[in-house]
Order: C-alpha cells, then sequence, then structure tokens
C-alpha cells in the first residue's frame, strides 16, 4: 500500500553511539543554550544531555507530543573543543555513514561545503525482506560550523543535527522516499541562529 513520505531525526547514528550521562527531569543544560527551541514552528525541548569528555558535549531535543509516534523528529548538538580540524571531523562522520550500508539498508548523502562550514545531508532506508519496500525511513541533516565558548574564549567546533524518521509504514518504491527527502529542509537548518555558548560544567 503507498504511503505519502512526508520526513523532514534521528536517532543519528552518533546519537546511537552516545551514552546519556543526564536524562528526564535531572537533564543538565552545559552549553547553557534555551531548554526550549523552536525550529521549523515546532517545539523542541531538552531532553537529554552528556558530557563524557573534557571537551565534549552533547544535548538533545525533541517534540514532546511526537515521542510515542511513527513520525518524530529532533535537533541536537554536539560540541568538540578538541584541537581538530573540522575536516578530520566530517571525514570521520561519513565513514560512519558509509558503515552502515548493506543488502537491506540504503544509504544516500551529499556533503555541502561554503564559508568554512560543512553540511551532510543523507538519508537511510530499511528495506523489507524481499528488498521491494521500504519499512522505515530516516533523514538527517548535520551543520558543522567553528564556535567559540562564550565563557573561556575557547575554539571549537559545532554540529547542529536535524533529523527525522518514519517507521511502521511500508513504501512501495524506495526511489520515491528518496527523491522526495533530498532537498527538503536545507536552507533553514543553515540560516538557523544557533545559541551562544556559555559552559556550564
Amino acid at each position: 500500500m503507498t504511503k505519502k513520505v512526508f520526513l523532514s531525526s534521528f536517532i543519528t547514528i552518533a546519537y546511537c553511539m552516545i551514552c546519556y550521562s543526564q536524562k528526564g527531569d535531572t537533564v543538565k543544560n552545559y552549553l547553557n543554550f534555551p531548554t526550549t527551541i523552536n525550529f521549523e514552528n515546532k517545539e523542541y525541548t531538552l531532553i537529554a544531555s552528556s558530557h563524557p569528555s573534557s571537551n565534549y558535549y552533547k544535548q538533545d531535543y525533541i517534540v514532546l507530543s511526537e515521542k510515542d509516534s511513527n513520525f518524530n523528529t529532533k535537533i541536537y548538538f554536539e560540541v568538540s573543543f578538541d584541537n581538530i580540524a573540522i575536516s578530520d571531523i566530517v571525514n570521520k562522520k561519513v565513514a560512519a555513514i558509509e558503515r552502515q550500508k548493506n543488502e537491506k539498508t540504503i544509504v544516500e548523502r551529499n556533503i555541502y561545503r561554503k564559508d568554512g562550514a560543512f553540511m551532510i545531508h543523507f538519508m537511510i532506508l530499511k528495506l523489507s525482506e524481499d528488498k521491494e519496500s521500504a519499512i522505515s525511513a530516516s533523514r538527517y541533516v548535520n551543520l558543522f560550523k567553528s564556535v567559540k565558548d562564550k565563557k573561556t574564549g575557547k575554539d571549537g567546533i559545532i554540529l547542529f543535527g536535524f533529523a527525522a524518521s518514519s517507521k511502521g509504514q511500508d513504501y512501495d518504491d524506495p526511489d520515491i522516499v528518496i527523491n522526495a527527502m533530498r532537498d527538503y529542509l536545507l536552507k533553514d537548518i543553515t540560516s538557523f541562529k544557533i545559541p551562544e555558548i556559555l559552559l556550564i560544567e
């Protein structure tokens, strides 16, 4: 049965690899960002954060009303103050994306660069057993930019990410799903004003 795909996070690949140190009511706002952020006319609420190393921070925001639905979105921020080139971080992310490919998983990705910033736009489709339809689809946009902690003056790199996923549905033609997802939201990601960082230890 054909279903119209409306896809705009994810759990991203990076998200799956992070172990949260703070959740729910105890979440710590390490970056001192707003606890609710409006993006694309949706209100995203801070629901998890982590600080697994001295120079790395991550915060995740979801739309609370989407929490238990088959379609959900999220935005997230990852900040690194390690002395590493932004291109090296992007290359590591691309390698992680490519490792997701297999005979039942379609991965499409594009990389863009402008004014020293990088963007990775990628989609992941999980196929049915007969490989004729997609049973879930996820779309991610990761924007990498240089930042500075307003409190300490330290230079770092921030990843601003958006993810959307849809599951529990059958799609007759995976190519239609991929094409429908290709350009959605890219301009909104690049024009989003990332809050100033003021680290809280």
